[in-house]
């Protein structure tokens, strides 16, 4: 990566914090699925996931959907 040009390195590294970013979305988007599964409330999951109240809400009419 040493040989790599500055701008290219910067472009690739963005590439892999979108890709990471991504991945945590949907861990966290399954996660709270699951715990809405589970009969967790709103406050809880907010919470542990870190997770506004309206992004689990949104989540819940999906799922009743």
């Amino acid at each position: 990566m040493n040989d790599v040009p500055a701008s290219t390195k910067s472009e690739a590294m963005s590439l892999l914090d979108l890709y990471e970013a991504r991945g945590t979305s949907k861990a966290i988007r399954q996660s709270c699925i699951n715990m809405i599964q589970k009969g967790f409330d709103n406050p809880t999951i907010c919470e542990i996931l870190n997770v506004d109240d309206e992004y689990v809400d949104a989540l819940r009419e999906e799922l009743q959907a």
